[in-house]
């Protein structure tokens, strides 16, 4: 027998208009990772022009703080603190854990495959920023030649802080769609600070929010990890379940 707070008693059809949004949010995440992937691509034609400007730009005091703090927000562990903040405050509590930390995490795991698979110089390593942008790149799978994808200095591309803020705010857009375009701001400071700080290329922040998109996307479409995600975020009251659709 259904206890009277089964979910699937509160609405029959929820489960298949979640399932159905699931699929539509994940359809257009996967559009907006081909479509960053493409501006990474062109971006390479100005990558070592941004990296000097950045170099050459004297910021102030609170400005420079200011992109100093902002890492923070990107972070792994910093965003390990905020994510369970969120699952805190959220009437379903802990039952979103598992679409935050996958959404957040899964894009690093990604990322780090891909950059110690690529190897490119920082910025902030390179002497003089007037070479070519071709030859900030160094070997592919560097592992296997001369071990340099174990160098900090060699690990510039994709960005891994920029692609935790970007599953981050994506995994929050899904939870709370109606504050959605509030989120785009996490990754957009996000990459502007590792550009600031000579951390990364402006194509390396692209790559890593195309690939961020993309491996969101994945767990709103593979239906298998879709309908476990959504069963776990099912409201569990009628009450819970009205407070849910107002956040």
């Amino acid at each position: 027998m259904n206890s009277p707070l089964d979910s699937s008693r509160l609405d029959p059809t929820l489960a298949a208009s979640q399932l159905w949004n699931s699929t539509i949010i994940g359809t257009r995440l996967m559009q907006l990772a081909v479509v960053l992937a493409a501006l990474a691509a062109l971006s390479l034609l100005v990558d070592m022009q941004v990296a000097r400007y950045w170099h050459q730009v004297k910021l102030g005091g609170d400005v420079r703080n200011f992109f100093r703090m902002i890492e923070a927000f990107a972070y792994g562990y910093t965003v390990l603190i905020l994510i369970f903040m969120v699952s805190a405050i959220d009437p379903r509590g802990a039952r979103i854990l598992p679409r935050l930390l996958l959404c957040t995490y899964g894009p690093g795991v990604l990322v780090n495959i891909v950059k110690v698979s690529v190897s490119r110089m920082r910025p902030s390593s390179i002497d003089d920023l007037n070479v070519s942008v071709m030859s900030t790149f160094g070997a592919l799978f560097p592992f296997l030649v001369d071990g340099t994808s174990l160098d900090h200095r060699m690990q510039s591309f994709p960005s891994g802080h920029t692609a935790t803020a970007t599953g981050f705010a994506a995994a929050l857009a899904i939870l709370y769609p109606q504050r959605a375009w509030v989120f785009v701001i996490l990754p957009v400071v996000a990459a502007l600070q590792r550009l600031q700080s000579e951390s990364h290329f402006l194509s390396d922040t692209l790559s890593a929010a195309s690939l961020a998109c993309f491996a969101v996307a994945l767990s709103c479409l593979v239906p298998l990890v879709s309908r476990r995600l959504l069963k776990f975020e099912a409201p569990s009251s009628i009450a819970e379940q009205v407070i849910s659709s107002k956040v």
